[in-house]
């Protein structure tokens, strides 16, 4: 007795291997956003301030378009409380989730990376978390860093009134992360990613104007 098997594809029931990607990955943002995060515990051992405390309470938990609002109030203030969670708080929980926050930020509007480059930001090392962790912690962390610190590149100018792009004040004295360490750091981390990593061979000499984020 022969059984015949089917064995041709079916086609209607096959999906975009890139379409499953995207879909997964989007389900792993809106699973880390649904996160309940003990703000009020941070503020109690003093990793965050009183003021953070209020603005993440306004914006935590709120619709696209009130956050929006929010950003369009004080975004400078929010870019200093999320750069300050993601230097002095290491829970990987809380990471993931203010790197989501951030990456939702500017996916919905991708002008609002000018905000990590406000002059009231000028003392305030807005490039360190994210090239810090971009050798830290899980995929989740290493992709959202690479995202959004190629976003804040990108959306850099040359000078602002005599503040260099990142905030940094041009006679600061507090030694802060350059374009270069930021550039240099995005090649070597995009390298080892692609298999490069065990490169003997120095790296090309890499410019601000010959950066080009897809």
């Amino acid at each position: 007795m022969f059984v015949k098997l089917d064995c041709q594809p079916r086609l209607g029931k096959l999906r975009d291997p890139v379409e499953v990607s995207i879909s997964l990955y989007c389900c792993s943002v809106l699973k880390v956003l649904r996160r309940d995060i003990p703000w009020e515990t941070y503020m109690t051992t003093k990793l965050i301030t009183g003021t953070g405390l209020q603005l993440l309470r306004r914006y935590d938990n709120r619709s696209e378009s009130d956050r929006a609002a929010l950003l369009d109030d004080d975004g400078p203030a929010y870019v200093r409380v999320f750069v300050s969670i993601l230097c002095d708080i290491f829970k990987e929980e809380t990471v993931e989730y203010v790197l989501a926050l951030i990456d939702e930020m500017l996916t919905a509007n991708p002008k609002r990376a000018r905000l990590f480059h406000d002059k009231s930001l000028a003392s305030e090392d807005t490039y360190e978390p994210f090239l810090r962790l971009l050798w830290k912690g899980n995929w989740f962390i290493q992709e959202k860093s690479c995202t959004i610190l190629s976003m804040i590149v990108s959306a850099r100018s040359k000078n602002q009134g005599g503040v260099t792009a990142n905030g940094e004040s041009s006679n600061s004295k507090k030694q802060l992360t350059t374009i270069d360490d930021v550039l240099k750091g995005l090649v070597e981390w995009l390298c080892v990613q692609s298999g490069y990593g065990n490169y003997s061979y120095p790296l090309p000499r890499v410019t601000e104007s010959k950066f080009q984020v897809p």
